[in-house]
């Protein structure tokens, strides 16, 4: 029992450190560069369509800033079986029994979404008549 024991404890603590102990920056290179960028504006009756970030082995979206009034739309886009405006949705695979295929994100100012480029994503009309942008 006092192998399995050690055995077990050595296992939870490699478990609970989030693997710090294998990170060998003397022997991988473990920093992200940043290929490009770029803003994305959408206006009302606008949205992106639907596309992929190829070229990397990650990609991010992030929500700089929302219209005002975006809440109301919302509040009045949920009362519908399958609220989307203003949402962005990552797809991936397809649909089958028990399981999913695609995610439906509210964002919020200073959300980021980091996730691989593989997902196709949506940016999903704006009803809302908007004096500023939305920037992605």
């Amino acid at each position: 029992m006092g192998t399995f024991l050690m055995k077990y404890q050595s296992h939870a603590e490699l478990y609970t450190s989030c693997g710090k102990r294998n990170i060998q920056p003397d022997i991988f290179n473990y920093r992200i560069d940043v290929a490009s960028g770029w803003f994305v504006r959408q206006f009302e009756n606008e949205y992106n369509p639907i596309h992929v970030h190829l070229g990397t082995y990650l990609s991010c979206v992030g929500y700089l800033k929302l219209p005002d009034g975006i809440e109301d739309e919302w509040e009045e886009d949920y009362r519908d079986h399958h609220p989307a405006n203003g949402h962005i949705q990552f797809v991936y695979g397809h649909a089958s029994n028990h399981t999913g295929s695609n995610c439906l994100m509210k964002p919020q100012v200073g959300d980021f979404y980091v996730f691989p480029p593989i997902y196709i994503i949506v940016y999903i009309l704006l009803k809302l008549k908007v004096r500023d942008e939305v920037l992605v």
